[in-house]
């Protein structure tokens, strides 16, 4: 079987490494991306062992959390690689 070759005018994509330093943030994104992960776990637990009739409030704060801590780990991330670029 032939293998497919880049035609030249095709520009070659560069390939993806991991920064040497992490940004000043770093930590603080891993700290915010466990909490998320055991939110979501928790979540999950919530919606299957607790009973229908008193589930919802607590599914509900515990999803709601989750997302939030796990958008302001992507503003971080998002305004933290603006400013290196700049």
């Amino acid at each position: 079987m032939p293998q497919h070759q880049a035609s030249p005018e095709t520009p070659r994509r560069k390939s993806w490494k991991r920064p040497q330093n992490p940004d000043k943030t770093f930590a603080l994104r891993n700290l915010l991306n466990l909490i998320f992960i055991i939110l979501a776990i928790a979540s999950i637990v919530i919606y299957f062992v607790l009973p229908v009739e008193t589930r919802a409030p607590y599914f509900f704060a515990c999803c709601f959390t989750a997302v939030l801590i796990k958008g302001v780990e992507v503003c971080i991330r998002m305004f933290s690689r603006k400013s290196e670029e700049s």
